[in-house]
């Protein structure tokens, strides 16, 4: 804080510069010069703090020129401006200052030390009448507020409430729709099945229909199997069952189980990596090898290549899923692995897209207490790491 000489300004400046301010408007000449003797000016460069929250209070401070910010860490409490008042509770009581103020550009201040206010306010009945009805004013100022952060909190309990009630509606919605989808699923898959096994009854035409038929009705199992899986998820009923598990040999069985989707596009899956062993959930392991390897299949052109990397270190199991595909515009990679959370890209066969296998794999990979990542950029390919406790 860097503090100019009081010759600087004339006493008639001083004297109005404390007259503009609200507790000082009715102050007689004679308390007003008193005052201006008492006061000096003080200057802040831009960004400047004056006090912190926690320090002794021994001053108040009238706004002479520019602006200040009344705040507490980065939340900003008020802007004042010249005539305002800074700190006027430390006239009155001994208690450390309660925010932080900071100079938003160069600015002048007057200081008028609590001894020396002290000191006046003794002699002057009418001046000492006037400061505590100012006093009183900011205190009921004060209710005010109060009253309406109640009526408001008030408020928002309310809504939140509701909004609760309307997503278990929801849920139990999804969930009960989810749920009877997978019984006529079921019946289609099985009665198609039977077409499909014994095809010589079938024309080619018919043959290809039933093929057609059962590509739809499994996309439409992934989907209602993904919705119940996000809402098992959100109602926190996961249960984790740690046991000793071969990474090597789920991500074999999770391969062989899209080596068809992959050749349907003539994308190759290479896999890298020696026998990896470890404690996980072999549940929630088989779920994000399957969202991760079924989504860059999704996502990658025809003919393309996939290139899965299994690797151990002290403590750390790695798995990576690099694809060529087309890559991710950084401006979506924050949202990601959110929610219902859709790119711009489209899957390169048409494929179905909830936007919920990527926030399926973060919710597990964090139960397991893991980590995930994603490296990409357009046109580049997407590389998927996932890093699961040993």
């Amino acid at each position: 804080m860097r503090t100019k000489a009081l010759s600087t300004f004339s006493k008639e400046q001083l004297g109005q510069w404390i007259a503009d301010a609200e507790v000082f408007s009715g102050a007689d000449a004679g308390v007003l010069d008193q005052l201006s003797g008492a006061a000096r000016v003080l200057s802040l460069d831009a960004r400047q703090v004056l006090f912190e929250k926690g320090d002794e209070a021994h001053s108040m401070f009238i706004v002479a020129q520019g602006v200040v910010s009344v705040h507490i860490d980065q939340y900003e409490l008020s802007e004042l401006k010249p005539g305002s008042l800074i700190g006027e509770y430390a006239l009155v009581d001994d208690n450390p200052r309660s925010a932080t103020v900071t100079a938003k550009v160069n600015t002048l201040l007057v200081e008028i030390p609590k001894r020396e206010f002290l000191s006046i306010l003794q002699n002057n009945t009418l001046f000492c009448f006037a400061v505590m009805k100012m006093m009183i004013r900011r205190s009921r100022r004060m209710n005010e507020l109060e009253e309406k952060l109640a009526s408001s909190f008030n408020e928002i309990q309310l809504r939140n409430a509701e909004l609760l009630q309307l997503n278990t509606e929801k849920n139990a919605l999804i969930d009960l729709v989810a749920h009877d989808l997978r019984n006529p699923l079921t019946s289609s898959r099985c009665a198609v099945e039977m077409l499909r096994d014994d095809p010589a009854g079938l024309s080619t035409d018919q043959a290809d229909c039933v093929r057609l038929i059962d590509n739809a009705l499994g996309r439409m199992r992934n989907i209602v199997n993904q919705i119940l899986d996000v809402e098992v998820i959100e109602s926190h009923q996961l249960r984790v069952n740690l046991q000793p598990i071969d990474f090597s040999l789920i991500l074999k069985e999770v391969t062989d189980g899209l080596m068809g989707f992959a050749q349907q596009k003539g994308i190759a899956i290479v896999s890298v990596g020696k026998q990896v062993t470890g404690v996980s959930d072999r549940s929630f392991v088989t779920q994000i090898f399957d969202n991760l390897i079924s989504n860059a299949i999704k996502y990658s052109p025809f003919g393309a290549a996939i290139v899965l990397i299994l690797s151990a270190n002290p403590g750390i199991i790695r798995f990576e899923v690099q694809d060529q595909g087309p890559g991710i515009d950084p401006a979506e990679l924050p949202t990601l692995f959110s929610r219902y959370q859709r790119g711009k890209v489209n899957p390169t066969a048409g494929e179905s897209s909830l936007g919920l296998g990527l926030s399926i794999v973060k919710k597990l990979v964090t139960v397991l207490h893991g980590e995930v990542l994603c490296e990409s950029s357009p046109g580049k390919g997407s590389r998927f790491v996932v890093l699961f406790p040993a």
